[in-house]
């Protein structure tokens, strides 16, 4: 339900639904939104998507505005490499907590699945592109031509190697890198159940500061290869089967990092069994200030999980295999 009350009842509705915390949450930060942060009159955390851009009235304002209210607020979240850096230059001197996504908490719901690869078998690259980014963009940009020849590097070099494009590339073509088309279009699961890729490799960042892309990818289980650009460093921190390339990759590099990958590719399995539940902003953190007395939505800590009962155990694999075959049916 939305509602659109005046800004003088805003104090009143704040008390009335028990409001105690506001997140101000990928605002655009137009300049009406300090008098409703006023109104409400709560302690508020700030968590930007976007950085406003200087130039021209409007963006200026904008920029006023987010200082303004980075100077009141209780916390200011990044929720990425990329938002941290550029907040820490707008914004130098104010404290910047860092603020993940919660899927590295969740280990067994996003655990790594990596596909079996066999000495005699291509290493199958699905490169995932910005569907944000225009279609008829030129051809010239780094990061294509980063791709373009690292496939011809690949080539050169005797990997035996696959290369599919989602959401489009310029370089694509029927032999060397496959456009497999806009991602909306197909059931990301069947795909890599068809597919069975063994990377899906990231070139460039969304626009937006959580990359959802990223989400997709680690819910699916699928190792990852990103450029630092994308400024993936923190979110897949220790993650198994996850690869960051160095800010100045060349086609080269990306053909060396391939050939390790696939070198260490079965070792990378010892490295899954290692890896231990990641310490998440969300929801603990996030709460802290609720106190002992708030609400209890707070997930448990690691290792806090009871085990399932036989009944619950069995009823859950059943909801599974139906799950299962209605996606094959």
């Amino acid at each position: 339900m939305t509602v659109r009350p005046a800004d003088s009842a805003l104090a009143s509705l704040a008390q009335t639904l028990r409001i105690g915390r506001i997140d101000l949450l990928a605002t655009r930060f137009r300049p009406a939104l300090q008098k409703v942060v006023d109104a409400l009159g709560c302690p508020f955390d700030l968590t930007p998507m976007i950085i406003p851009s200087a130039p021209g009235n409007s963006g200026k304002e904008a920029d006023e505005t987010m200082r303004a209210l980075a100077r009141q607020a209780t916390r200011i979240v990044a929720c990425s490499d990329n938002m941290l850096a550029a907040l820490r230059d707008r914004l130098p001197g104010l404290s910047i907590t860092t603020g993940l996504n919660p899927e590295p908490r969740k280990l067994r719901l996003f655990r790594v699945h990596p596909a079996r690869l066999d000495a005699d078998e291509d290493l199958r690259i699905v490169i995932w592109n910005d569907a944000s980014e225009p279609k008829d963009r030129p051809t010239d940009r780094p990061t294509d031509r980063l791709v373009a020849e690292t496939v011809a590097a690949v080539r050169d070099g005797g990997l035996a190697a696959r290369f599919f494009s989602l959401d489009g590339s310029p370089t694509a073509s029927s032999t060397a890198l496959r456009d497999l088309g806009p991602a909306d279009r197909f059931d990301l699961n069947k795909l890599v159940c068809i597919l069975r890729p063994h990377l899906v490799w990231f070139t460039s960042p969304a626009p937006e500061a959580l990359d959802s892309r990223v989400s997709a990818a680690i819910a699916q289980g699928l190792p990852i290869l990103a450029n630092a650009a994308c400024g993936l460093g923190l979110r897949l921190a220790d993650r198994p089967y996850t690869w960051i390339l160095p800010a100045d990759a060349t086609a080269t590099t990306v053909r060396d990092e391939l050939a390790a990958i696939r070198g260490r590719w079965d070792s990378e399995y010892d490295h899954m069994r290692r890896t231990k539940v990641a310490p998440s902003f969300y929801p603990g953190s996030y709460l802290a200030w609720v106190g002992p007395d708030g609400p209890s939505q707070a997930e448990p800590a690691p290792g806090d999980a009871t085990a399932p009962t036989r009944a619950s155990f069995f009823a859950s694999a059943s909801i599974l295999a139906a799950k299962k075959w209605r996606l094959f049916k």
